[in-house]
């Protein structure tokens, strides 16, 4: 996850918009594994966090490759995130 935030500090969204989209969703997806893993509900939470702030960049670009894997990420990670605070 470190990687990740390095990278997102040197990709911003302003400057290069897709690649931080992309590096928000793969942060988000790593968050997400290591919540299954450990039945972190805190760790979805961040992992959707992640996922719906590619999801906004993705939508601001018209990114049509992208946004549909994103947008369902989410609704994944939100049904994870219920069965987690069963």
């Amino acid at each position: 996850m470190t990687a990740y935030h390095a990278a997102l500090e040197e990709w911003t969204r302003e400057r290069v918009p897709l690649d931080w989209a992309r590096t928000q969703m793969n942060l988000g997806v790593t968050l997400a594994t290591m919540a299954e893993r450990q039945k972190d509900a805190a760790l979805v939470g961040e992992a959707i966090e992640a996922m719906r702030g590619s999801v906004e960049a993705f939508q601001q670009a018209g990114e049509s490759y992208w946004l549909p894997i994103a947008q369902q990420r989410v609704r994944e990670m939100q049904g994870e995130l219920v069965e987690l605070k069963r």
